[in-house]
């Protein structure tokens, strides 16, 4: 067996995170290359702790994030540089402009100035930005602030991309969009995004990693999961959409009603 050392990408390893005696993630051993790995799961069932644990934001309570085989607590700029991050409620300054506030975070990107410029400007355009560039964040729409918090994601270029619920809030068209510009970036970079939405997720390219109380319940190709449920279920593949193999996976759950230790 490869231990993490020997995967490239990101490798979370035996993750836990507890909150006094609320424990939001438990063990969850994971590996994502290049490409899409969605994070799906209900409300409450742990992403957002996940994929911040997985951006150095938060420290976990046992385990490992390793980047490249690089162990993140060790050297967390390693991680850092490679590293563009979106959380799920990105709340640009009030007062500052698309603009400004995408310069003001290329300085502590510490993006050079003469790239800077060219890399915001080309982001403005790329998100449908560029018409409210000058408008003060407050006045725009949540889905407008929502692509200018992916925009600041992408400022570093980075080849390591989190993503919490990047279509969240958007326009039929902007979700869309963005969704091919998220499909563009994985062709050649490790890119995992926490969604509520299955639709999101490419059946045919995407891998899983299903959350339920914190515990990883399925990692694998989506295809995987839609072919177990075809075959449980006696139907061809073509009958079994990823949404229905999902809900028979957490009725399976359900119905086993397994449980595993708490950490000491």
């Amino acid at each position: 067996m490869k231990g993490p050392l020997d995967r490239p990408g990101l490798v979370l390893e035996d993750l836990w995170l507890a909150f006094g005696r609320k424990t939001a993630v438990k063990g969850v051993t994971a590996w994502c290359g290049v490409g899409v790995s969605a994070v799906v799961g209900p409300n409450g069932s742990g992403k957002s702790c996940l994929l911040r644990m997985a951006a150095g934001i938060v420290r976990p309570t046992r385990g490992r994030v390793f980047w490249l085989g690089v162990d993140a607590a060790g050297d967390p700029f390693f991680l850092k540089d490679a590293l563009g991050y979106l959380p799920q409620r990105p709340v640009p300054y009030p007062d500052m402009t698309p603009r400004q506030f995408l310069s003001h975070m290329a300085t502590l990107k510490a993006i050079p100035r003469h790239l800077a410029g060219a890399r915001r400007d080309h982001l403005l355009a790329e998100l449908g930005l560029a018409r409210v560039a000058d408008v003060p964040a407050h006045r725009l729409s949540h889905g407008q602030r929502a692509r200018l918090g992916l925009a600041q994601a992408l400022l570093n270029d980075p080849y390591l991309l989190i993503l919490d619920e990047p279509t969240k809030g958007q326009a039929p068209e902007s979700r869309l969009e963005i969704l091919a510009l998220i499909r563009r970036l994985a062709e050649t970079r490790v890119v995992v995004m926490a969604t509520n939405e299955l639709s999101d997720v490419d059946v045919d390219r995407d891998r899983l990693l299903c959350l339920e109380e914190g515990r990883l319940v399925f990692q694998g190709p989506a295809a995987d999961l839609v072919d177990r449920a075809r075959v449980s279920g006696g139907a061809r593949r073509a009958e079994v959409c990823l949404a229905e193999a999902y809900l028979r996976l957490r009725r399976s759950l359900a119905t086993a009603g397994k449980k595993r230790p708490e950490p000491a």
